[in-house]
């Protein structure tokens, strides 16, 4: 609440006495840290998370976040290896991956990046934010015939997820084929009447 106030001051206190109070808990560590993303500050988020990680090296979601701060100062090279040791150590949890792959999209290397989504579903099949992933760069490069036959076959497999609808629609407004986009952001909206951003881009 107090981080919604913008009290930053206060919060962070509160957060110190997390950590003095229960030094072997993560909650104060993390919200210490996550408090300076408020900040934009990323060179203090990247200590305070390097010190989280410090305290709990098996915590996988402070060496996320360590990744995310790494990618937001664009050092991108420093940010692959964090991600590339959490794809060797968790080789069945979808974080590494999904941050390795994510690298390539902060550059704007999308041919890279789709290399990346593609072996992210190689060794996660069922994993489903990586087809959207997967879609969402396929638009970028233009590809819109594969983009098309991958949301339709999300929208086989996954029915009553609203993301291969979205992806669908947005892959028309992408190719400015606009009477196709709002026939098929009226049909999500029919399948998802409260979906607002299903409304929003049927109106844009």
């Amino acid at each position: 609440m107090l981080i919604n106030l913008s009290r930053f001051d206060e919060a962070e206190a509160v957060f110190q006495r997390l950590i003095e109070k229960y030094p072997h808990q993560p909650q104060g560590y993390e919200g210490y840290a996550r408090l300076t993303h408020y900040l934009a500050n990323w060179n203090l988020a990247l200590s305070r998370w390097e010190n989280a990680i410090e305290k709990f090296p098996e915590h996988i979601g402070f060496q996320v976040q360590k990744g995310n701060v790494l990618i937001n100062l664009s050092r991108f090279d420093e940010a692959e290896v964090v991600f590339q040791r959490l794809i060797e150590k968790y080789p069945h949890q979808s974080h590494g991956y999904e941050g390795y792959a994510r690298v390539a999209n902060s550059f704007a290397n999308w041919e890279l990046a789709l290399e990346k989504w593609e072996n992210a579903i190689d060794k996660l099949p069922h994993y489903f934010n990586f087809y959207i992933q997967k879609g969402n760069v396929l638009i970028t490069l233009f590809r819109y015939r594969e983009a098309e036959t991958l949301f339709n076959q999300i929208i086989s497999k996954y029915p009553h997820q609203h993301h291969g609808y979205d992806g669908l629609a947005r892959v028309s407004m992408h190719a400015q084929k606009w009477e196709l986009a709002l026939t098929r952001w009226q049909t999500a909206i029919d399948k998802f009447p409260n979906n607002l951003a299903f409304l929003v881009g049927k109106a844009n």
